[in-house]
């Protein structure tokens, strides 16, 4: 965490509403981002974006900044349970048409590329089909690749966000690439991180 960052959080959490607003520019297009993969819905997710950052602003002064999880990792773990409860009011009518036009990558995904599961996607698997793969995994084996392969956290970082050890998510990470890979008939060597 860098000073700049140590400040802002401070100052949000004494009620300084611009602090937070700078938390909120830096971090709303990866919560987004981890949003709008979970949903596959566009509105939805821009309305579940602000009530993340609501309930971060609501509760900032419950964040323990000594010695407490990362930021980002709090940010996570609320988003991971707004789109949860998201998902129970929905009752699986969420459509994955909705989700892609053409089957091409939507462009504020495409742009933030460079992790192994994108690379994967411009060697020609359709998006439809890896989401489908996605979407069939549990819970907990859908954010930890999202957060891994799109959102590019270590380990140790997914691991704070989903109340998980390191070594648990690295095994649910193999568990669902398995799984991934035996529904997309694909390489595991695609899917492959080292760390």
């Amino acid at each position: 965490m860098t000073e700049e960052e140590k400040i802002l959080i401070e100052s949000a959490q004494n009620g300084d509403s611009t602090a937070f607003g700078a938390l909120y520019d830096r971090y709303a297009e990866r919560i987004y981002r981890f949003i709008f993969l979970k949903t596959g819905q566009k509105g939805d997710s821009e309305d579940l974006l602000h009530e993340v950052f609501l309930a971060g602003w609501r509760t900032i002064g419950s964040y323990e900044l000594r010695g407490g999880i990362p930021l980002t990792s709090w940010l996570y773990r609320i988003a991971g349970n707004r789109v949860i409860d998201w998902y129970r009011t929905r009752k699986g009518t969420s459509s994955l048409d909705e989700m892609t036009e053409n089957n091409t990558l939507p462009i504020e995904l495409a742009s933030t590329g460079h992790t192994a599961l994108l690379e994967a996607l411009d060697r020609g698997l359709a998006m439809d089909a890896v989401m489908r793969g996605i979407r069939s995994l549990n819970d907990t084996e859908q954010t930890v690749l999202l957060m891994r392969y799109v959102e590019d956290l270590s380990p140790e970082e997914t691991a704070l966000a989903v109340g998980k050890t390191a070594g648990a998510v690295r095994l649910i990470q193999h568990r669902a690439i398995a799984k991934l890979k035996k529904k997309l008939e694909v390489p595991h060597e695609q899917f492959t991180r080292t760390s």
